[in-house]
């Protein structure tokens, strides 16, 4: 998912600082990286003994940028499969899944609060 703020000028490489900080505060190992008009916050933990990665992009300048979260979610297809997978064993790979989507949901709902309290801190009237 991503959101866009315009007329804002917040400073996006504290931004990308405070993204970092959500990162660690959760046990995630951050890395940023920084080209032209763009940053990305990488975040990397184990959890529960699964690899667990997330990555954030912001796109623009300090009156018009764009953040964008994106988390190792993926399998979907196999979720909806789940029934067809059960029936030949594979319900575990299925519950799995489930928990790696719950999970991902869940950080992406504490991501945008969090983008929002930082967004508005950091806007210069």
């Amino acid at each position: 998912m991503q959101c866009r703020w315009v007329g804002k000028k917040v400073d996006l490489h504290s931004l990308s600082k405070r993204i970092g900080e959500f990162y660690e505060h959760r046990g995630f190992k951050t890395t940023i990286e920084h080209s032209k008009d763009t940053y990305k916050v990488i975040g990397v933990s184990r959890i529960d003994g699964k690899l667990r990665m997330s990555s954030v992009n912001i796109r623009g300048n300090p009156d018009d940028f764009t953040v964008e979260f994106s988390g190792s979610e993926g399998g979907r297809f196999s979720i909806l499969l789940g029934p067809l997978v059960t029936l030949f064993g594979g319900g575990v790979f299925v519950l799995e899944r489930l928990k790696s989507q719950e999970f991902y949901e869940g950080l992406e709902k504490d991501f945008w609060i969090s983008v929002e309290q930082a967004v508005e801190q950091l806007t210069v009237s």
